[in-house]
């Protein structure tokens, strides 16, 4: 099986992973707009490389707690059916090369999950962005929404 990379990152000081293949990259979390009437895993919308992007907060997915944002506060951007979004994480720590067999199923019902990396001793659990996104009631709507306004700023 061939080797493959993970992006180390901790939501409320608890370690995940996700496969580099799903990140297109890590940012700094810049100026959050607040839009009123999305749902709690989504806090809201900020410019990255010139698109707007909404913000999903795993603290919320995750451990039903939003997260602070502070220095150390991260986008990990990647690419959803409607277009780039944002996981907002408390850090992202590192990038490790895994082999496939280093990944472990998971075996509760959970899917966002995609399995449990052991690395020194320590158990990750692997997480999918896509599936986070699919499981926010609306995010489709709300990407459109987003398009459109941003659309309509630049005419």
């Amino acid at each position: 099986m061939e080797n493959q990379h993970a992006i180390l990152f901790q939501v409320h000081q608890e370690d995940y992973g996700a496969d580099i293949r799903h990140i297109l990259g890590i940012e700094r979390m810049g100026h959050l707009k607040k839009v009123s009437g999305l749902p709690p895993e989504v806090r809201g919308i900020t410019k990255v490389r010139e698109e707007m992007v909404p913000v999903i907060d795993t603290g919320v997915i995750l451990h039903h707690k939003p997260l602070s944002i502070d220095d150390k506060s991260k986008l990990l951007i990647f690419s959803s059916q409607t277009g780039p979004a944002g996981l907002l994480v408390s850090d992202a720590k590192e990038m490790i090369p895994i082999n496939g067999g280093d990944i472990k199923p998971f075996h509760m019902q959970a899917d966002c999950f995609t399995g449990v990396l052991e690395r020194n001793g320590e158990l990750i659990i692997q997480l999918d962005p896509d599936v986070i996104v699919e499981k926010i009631e609306g995010f489709e709507a709300i990407s459109e929404r987003f398009e459109r306004e941003e659309t309509a700023a630049g005419s």
